[in-house]
């Protein structure tokens, strides 16, 4: 049996792209220019991780430069320190205590974060990758409830704030890429952490608005994957998706002691290649 290498961006670019989701001005590298693709699969797309980096609402038309940055805070409150933003913060302190601290640590974070990308040109980027390569992936893209947006990602040790992204932001961005995924007819590479039921009511609505026949023409590989052994069961007994990879990451799956229980309950007839992330 061939050995299959799965080779797969974190952000929009090409695979092989050193450029950091976090500056402006990195050379790219391209993987046409580097590197025999014969053993690879090539995938493009917008990792959960990152989502909060895309803005899902059109600027003005009639906005200025010097408008940007109050664009871009905006943008980063209104995820972070809405009223509905899922936000984490250790202790008992009040609500006024508890506010004023978010608002310094939201403070302390700003400036390590990028301008936001409208979800369009990622869409066109990714798009544009997608043509470049006929047989890539869309992926890795997901949902990610677990994660928590660092200060600095680049950073050794990697300081975590309070803020993670809520999950209809990147539902917003993930079923766009999903989108792409079934006009283009790409398989995709699903992250899925800690949304079990968000993640099958996503596969479920796709099939639904596309029809089976057409949804099932494209595979899923439900990549680092966070999923019962019981939710995997519905998966498959729903047909939401056409399983041709399953995976699992030995950060997640097996901290959550699931891994074994899980592996049993994939059918391999259905799941015909299983990919280990370390």
């Amino acid at each position: 049996m061939g050995v299959r290498v799965c080779y797969i961006a974190e952000t929009a670019g090409w695979f092989l792209d050193s450029i950091s989701p976090f500056t402006q001005n990195a050379d790219r590298v391209s993987p046409r220019k580097s590197l025999k693709l014969a053993a690879f699969f090539v995938a493009t797309g917008y990792h959960p991780w990152f989502s909060h980096l895309i803005s899902i609402t059109s600027p003005a038309a009639n906005s200025s430069d010097s408008d940007a940055s109050l664009n871009k805070e905006e943008h980063y409150r209104n995820l972070f320190l809405s009223s509905s933003a899922p936000t984490k913060h250790s202790g008992e302190a009040s609500s006024s205590s508890n506010d004023n601290a978010l608002e310094i640590e939201f403070r302390t974070l700003l400036p390590f974060l990028p301008e936001p990308r409208p979800l369009s040109e990622v869409l066109a980027e990714v798009r544009e990758n997608l043509t470049a390569f006929p047989n890539a992936m869309v992926g890795e893209v997901g949902l990610d409830r677990a994660f928590r947006v660092p200060v600095d990602y680049h950073a050794i040790p990697r300081v975590l704030t309070s803020f993670s992204i809520p999950l209809e932001h990147q539902l917003t961005v993930l079923e766009a890429q999903l989108e792409l995924a079934v006009e283009l007819g790409r398989n995709i590479s699903m992250h899925s952490v800690k949304a079990q039921q968000a993640t099958i009511d996503l596969l479920a609505r796709m099939k639904k608005k596309h029809g089976a026949e057409k949804w099932n023409r494209i595979s899923v590989d439900m990549h680092s994957c966070g999923l019962s052994p019981q939710t995997w069961r519905e998966l498959e007994v729903g047909s939401w998706a056409h399983f041709q990879y399953s995976s699992v990451s030995t950060v997640y799956s097996l901290q959550s002691f699931v891994v074994l229980p899980l592996l049993t309950m994939i059918s391999f007839d259905i799941a015909d290649t299983f990919l280990e992330e370390t």
